[in-house]
């Protein structure tokens, strides 16, 4: 069990990896029919952002085998520049278990060595009890609601904004 940066060797890994996670939670920006790219097209699609000063993912594996996924997107934006958002997800089988935590650490301590970073945001559906108790034990705090911020099957999911402040820990 470890958590790596991802490599090109990774990416169909990741591509698979990607496709089941979302047949498991409705909290993905992609539904259940899973990613919209063949593996041909997503596979430029990750190494243009692998190769980007402004994205790093991390992926936490088991026995080779991808159980969770990490990224972190700072804003290219010269005024943004000082925020970053984050995505993660872990395969259901895997929940529970400390991969969200390892995932979150490894990403929160390579964020504290951007220098220019100090905040890191994420959405988090305000349904996802777990996520949102995992991301206050890292510090993250509620900074903004998101009505209606999916539609699903003519359902509206609500989310919450969530922010932690890099520079009163580094």
């Amino acid at each position: 069990m470890s958590v790596e940066l991802v490599k090109k060797q990774d990416i169909a890994a990741i591509y698979q990896y990607l496709n089941i996670v979302a047949k498991q939670t409705d909290y993905l920006t992609f539904d259940s029919s899973g990613l919209t790219l063949s593996l041909a097209e997503f596979e430029p699609a990750i190494l243009q952002q692998l190769a980007s000063a402004n994205t790093v993912y991390f992926c936490y594996k088991l026995e080779e085998k991808i159980i969770g996924l990490i990224n972190l997107q700072i804003y290219p934006k010269t005024k943004m520049a000082h925020r970053a958002t984050l995505g993660i997800s872990v395969l259901a089988d895997y929940q529970n278990q400390g991969v969200g935590n390892a995932l979150l650490t490894v990403l929160i301590t390579y964020a504290k060595q951007v220098e220019q970073l100090e905040l890191l945001e994420l959405e988090v559906a305000c349904e996802n009890a777990a996520a949102i108790h995992l991301y206050k034990k890292f510090g993250f705090k509620k900074i903004g609601e998101l009505p209606r911020f999916f539609k699903m099957n003519q359902r509206y999911l609500d989310f919450i904004m969530m922010q932690l402040d890099l520079t009163s820990s580094k």
